[in-house]
């Protein structure tokens, strides 16, 4: 799936390495949900090892996807959480998102149903975190 996006040019996808180690990536575009308007951008995914956790490398890689979104006129930048995955929810606040009330919705992965809910941020709340 992975390949297939990145041949197509969706999502955006920044990569941080130290030498030739991949640290961690991000993928980031237009929102996938449904009816989102065009002024909704989303990160797709966020990825940073275990052993590089903790030194800046999601910050930035937020940080730099952030700022080329709200650049291109997205004036909201979404994302969704695992309900329960409480170090990704912090790092998220952190960076200034909010919990959209309500938002909580449920896909199914090898036979389990999974929980997400969404967070949000606007160029306002990124400037002020």
């Amino acid at each position: 799936m992975w390949r297939r996006s990145l041949a197509a040019g969706s999502p955006r996808l920044l990569v941080a390495r130290s030498g030739d180690r991949v640290q961690g990536f991000i993928g980031f575009d237009a929102s996938r949900d449904e009816g989102a308007g065009s002024q909704l951008g989303e990160i797709w995914v966020l990825y940073v090892r275990p052993d590089a956790q903790r030194l800046g490398v999601g910050r930035r890689l937020c940080s730099e996807a952030l700022a080329t979104l709200f650049s291109e006129g997205f004036t909201c930048v979404t994302l969704w959480v695992i309900v329960g995955n409480d170090n990704a929810m912090r790092f998220y606040r952190a960076m200034g998102f909010q919990l959209e009330p309500g938002s909580r919705q449920s896909f199914t992965i090898g036979g389990a149903t999974v929980w997400e809910e969404r967070f949000a941020i606007t160029p306002r709340e990124a400037l002020l975190a």
